[in-house]
């Protein structure tokens, strides 16, 4: 449905590429389950450690840019591993999906794009 969203009605090759790269796909929801876990538990110790002592300023940034530095690139080498292989992954399996598009698809993914162009100069403006 995402992929709908931004080219309209896929037809069957776009369909039989978007099947592939889902069954072919490394993404382990309980893997990616736990590391979101962990991330929210290094934030409520973060901001439990910062309401501690809320007069220190800069030690609360250095926790909070901590944290942003390990949500950013796990402290798991095997998870940073992982999360750097489905990135790539990804890129590969939006570019077989956007080779397998008409140029109708590939029209309307270009009016999609740009209206997410002007919904963000409308909000850079503010």
């Amino acid at each position: 449905s995402r992929a709908e969203t931004f080219y309209g009605t896929l037809d069957e090759p776009a369909r039989e590429a978007l099947r592939g790269y889902v069954a072919r796909s490394a993404f382990d929801p309980q893997r990616s389950y736990a590391e979101r876990l962990r991330r929210q538990k290094d934030l409520v110790g973060v901001l439990q450690s910062i309401a501690q002592d809320r007069s220190d300023h800069q030690r609360a940034l250095g926790l909070l840019r901590g944290y942003r530095d390990r949500f950013n690139a796990s402290p798991d080498l095997a998870y940073q591993r992982y999360a750097q292989a489905l990135v790539a992954e990804g890129c590969e399996g939006f570019a077989r999906l956007h080779n397998a598009m008409t140029p109708a698809h590939r029209l309307r993914a270009a009016q999609s794009l740009k209206g997410y162009e002007q919904d963000f100069l409308l909000l850079a403006a503010r």
